[in-house]
């Protein structure tokens, strides 16, 4: 790396430790992006590295 925290890196990071159970899990973290995350100002980068990461 870089030493550059960029966006990916969060999601990526968030991703693994929120989504444990893939069934359960990806549920909640897809509304959570959609209705908080999405709605933000100054986070379109984070959210569409979020939607990248749980491709």
């Amino acid at each position: 790396g870089d030493g550059v925290l960029r966006a990916g890196d969060v999601a990526a990071g968030l991703l693994g430790a929120v989504v444990r159970d893939p069934a359960a899990d990806r549920v909640v973290w897809q509304e959570y992006l959609e209705t908080v995350v999405r709605e933000r100002d100054g986070w379109q980068d984070f959210y569409r590295a979020c939607r990248e990461a749980g491709a």
